[in-house]
């Protein structure tokens, strides 16, 4: 597909999380022109299997893509385990996604969500528009609390270029 297309610029996956086995070389795709990505990972058999069987699985995903104009990425889940797969993903998500300027968040779910990595908020230097909605203000706490904490002490990097942070909260 990633062949078939390589001037696209914008892409929607919902569900499309395939199975990586362990020990396979999987090729890049690459997308030089693609400049907005939305992911969904929702709970199937698919992605249960996958995210339970390698804590990795999210990190082993993102790095199979080279995009490297990408400015605009969201990723939805109502899947607590998602979440944690992908606040450790945090490397190999500042490397995919160097130049993200606009990062959506969705967590629709009732959690509980785990606590965000403060590594997170670290992968996203040129960060200016970051959007987080979520299901309650439990779910803002989990997302916004270690990195709220390791700025004051100093210990996580800020974002400069932050102009506008949007929280919404919606009921199910």
């Amino acid at each position: 597909m990633a062949l078939a297309c390589p001037a696209l610029e914008y892409l929607k996956l919902g569900g499309a999380f395939p199975i990586l086995t362990q020990g396979v070389k999987y090729p890049k795709i690459h997308w030089p022109t693609l400049h907005t990505l939305e992911l969904t990972m929702n709970h199937n058999p698919t992605t249960e299997k996958a995210a339970a069987s390698d804590a990795t699985y999210l990190s082993d995903y993102f790095s199979l893509f080279s995009i490297p104009i990408v400015h605009t990425f969201t990723f939805e889940s109502r899947w607590p385990v998602a979440w944690e797969g992908f606040c450790s993903a945090a490397p190999v998500l500042r490397s995919t996604f160097a130049s993200i300027h606009t990062l959506r968040f969705s967590m629709m779910g009732e959690g509980p969500f785990p606590d965000a990595h403060p590594e997170l908020f670290d992968a996203f230097p040129e960060l200016r528009y970051f959007t987080i909605t979520a299901h309650d203000d439990r779910t803002f706490r989990s997302c916004l609390h270690p990195w709220i904490s390791h700025l004051v002490d100093g210990t996580s990097a800020s974002w400069p270029k932050l102009v506008l942070l949007t929280l919404r909260t919606t009921t199910t």
